[in-house]
């Protein structure tokens, strides 16, 4: 599996023969024969989901479609997570121990 610049790409061994020909599948939906990949680009929506899995019953290309429907929404939105620099933490734990001399202080 490969995810790459909005291309998301799984291994399906043959295109189903009843795809083959269809002139309506153009971009996003590609088949390289040679490195047998089925690849998608952009997000794949429910609708281009449900459409490109009832163009065959072939339940490989219909797993390798969901992968394919899976991996591009996760490529397109990863979630984003915060950094907190290192000295974030350093300064976090100065003020603590500070907090714990000066309550100590005022307690004795």
């Amino acid at each position: 599996m490969i995810a790459s610049q909005n291309v998301v790409s799984v291994q399906l061994s043959s295109m189903p023969t009843e795809i083959q020909g269809d002139s309506n599948l153009a971009e996003p939906l590609s088949y390289d024969a040679a490195q047998k990949q089925l690849s998608y680009r952009g997000f794949m929506t429910r609708a281009s989901y449900d459409y490109l899995r009832d163009l065959s019953r072939n339940t490989e290309y219909q797993q390798a479609l969901l992968e394919l429907y899976q991996m591009s929404s996760v490529a397109l939105h990863k979630p984003h997570r915060l950094e907190v620099p290192p000295l974030f933490w350093l300064a976090l734990g100065i003020l603590g121990i500070l907090a714990a001399l000066a309550w100590y202080w005022y307690v004795k």
